[in-house]
């Protein structure tokens, strides 16, 4: 929390995309003149994001684009608010976009389950979720995507591959709030997003036994990363999780196709070159 005074004290929620697919210098730009429409005003650009060096109202905004690619992993900072994307073709494996921004209990729900669909979709996006900062230890599995899902936050995004695997019917009747909207299917555990901890972790559980424990995180049944003593474990241990934990996730490769550019691989959407 911040608080000063009589000021309704914020909070920061946390976005997180995951995405197949590299951003273009276009579709960078589109992110901008998206945050510029909902009143989210760049001040800097950078790598780091705590002292990003490029001041954006010195730069036009596909060199800003040109930027963000050059360096791959680019900060995005206004007054309220961060953007962290990862956006160079470099490996075959999903992209994590990060978006926070400051919120307090007068902020309308929907804005924000509508924030996180218009990002997904700029960041091309399968899956995301949005958390407070303060449950950060709840919410990370330490796998990826193509394994598992971690389990369910306040806000859960899914797009076609997942609504494909589970079918929109069963989605669609999940025991939560689901709202569909331009082909992504969103979970809301509750109206309030200000949930204690104790009510999400209820509601989590719920919603595994739904869909099925195979397609979640098991965190009682991983060993922990320092454990091992070696890499050769952890790649050893990596092999045998994957015959023994029964993981359950979308076949990706049906949705994306991964190309090379002779530098770099990469994934577009199928049925685009």
């Amino acid at each position: 929390y911040e608080s000063r005074g009589d000021i309704m004290p914020t909070l920061w929620m946390r976005y997180l995309f995951d995405s197949f697919v590299s951003l273009d210098k276009a579709e960078i730009t589109q992110l901008i003149n998206y945050l510029e429409s909902v009143e989210l005003m760049p001040l800097k650009y950078g790598w780091s994001s705590t002292r990003p060096k490029h001041e954006y109202n010195l730069m036009k905004k596909g060199d800003v684009a040109d930027l963000c690619i050059a360096e791959g992993f680019t900060t995005v900072k206004g007054k309220d608010f961060i953007v962290e994307l990862s956006v160079r073709d470099t490996y075959a494996k999903p992209h994590t976009h990060r978006f926070e921004i400051k919120v307090t209990k007068r902020i309308e729900p929907m804005k924000l389950v509508q924030m996180g669909i218009d990002l997904c979709k700029l960041t091309k996006s399968c899956y995301a979720f949005a958390r407070f900062n303060d449950n950060a230890d709840y919410y990370m599995p330490g796998r990826s995507i193509k394994d598992c899902l971690f389990g369910f936050s306040w806000l859960n995004i899914f797009g076609q591959p997942y609504i494909d695997m589970w079918n929109e019917d069963k989605i669609l009747n999940a025991p939560s709030i689901v709202i569909k909207n331009g082909g992504f299917i969103t979970i809301m555990l509750s109206e309030n997003p200000f949930m204690e901890l104790e009510e999400i972790r209820a509601k989590n559980e719920e919603l595994k036994k739904y869909f099925g424990h195979d397609y979640f995180y098991k965190r009682d049944f991983e060993r922990q990363k320092s454990s091992f003593r070696s890499i050769q474990e952890i790649v050893e241990y990596e092999e045998m999780i994957k015959n023994t934990a029964g993981y359950i996730a979308p076949g990706f490769h049906n949705y994306y196709e991964f190309q090379s550019n002779n530098i770099s691989f990469f994934a577009v959407p199928k049925g685009l070159k």
